[in-house]
């Protein structure tokens, strides 16, 4: 949760944010964004007046009932600060990254465009009865994502699902991956060509 700003000198003032452990409890701040010309505070409350006399009746008391903060923040994150806005608007969970089940596979024989199949190296990784997201071709002009029925359909050939076809040409050892999974507590996300997922700029 947010703190609450913190004049510096006049009009200036500084963002805090941490992750809670648990909600409502509150904990010290680590994230300080470098805010921009239009963000904005609006701090609002509502009262209860009490008058009192009879003839002419006076404000006697003033009791507040609500206070609440209007935030708008505006700002170029760094990679640690855009990492912890990203977590904080996707998911409440712990961020768990389930790593790519194939890496380090290669194409053993050359595909057309228009193909198939798509034949591996190797069936490592590919065993179990489902499908399997691949990126064919990393680091090649004609790197693509692919979609195959396991385990292999015979050796190490493995068929495209839903009657698909590769897009592009791959010529035999070009690098491929499966994809990685990244469950951010509410969201699960799929990283279909990397096993490295890079944040900022």
């Amino acid at each position: 949760m947010p703190t609450l700003p913190v004049p510096i000198r006049g009009n200036n003032a500084y963002f805090g944010f941490a992750k809670q452990s648990s909600g409502g409890t509150a904990v010290a701040p680590n994230v300080f964004p470098r805010w921009m010309d239009g963000s904005s505070i609006e701090i609002s409350y509502k009262e209860e007046k009490i008058r009192e006399g009879d003839g002419t009746r006076r404000l006697s008391q003033a009791i507040k009932n609500m206070q609440m903060a209007k935030i708008k923040l505006v700002f170029l994150p760094r990679p640690v600060e855009l990492g912890f806005f990203e977590t904080a608007a996707m998911g409440i969970g712990s961020d768990t990254v389930t790593a790519a089940a194939v890496s380090g596979r290669t194409v053993l024989t050359s595909a057309a465009a228009g193909a198939t199949t798509v034949i591996l190296d190797s069936t490592t990784g590919l065993t179990g009865s489902g499908t399997a997201t691949l990126a064919v071709g990393i680091g090649t002009t004609n790197e693509e994502v692919v979609t195959v029925t396991t385990p292999a359909t015979s050796g190490t050939t493995f068929t495209l699902t839903a009657s698909a076809v590769t897009k592009f040409l791959h010529q035999g050892a070009v690098n491929t991956t499966s994809a990685t999974t990244i469950s951010v507590g509410v969201n699960t996300i799929v990283v279909a060509l990397a096993t490295n997922i890079i944040v900022g700029l």
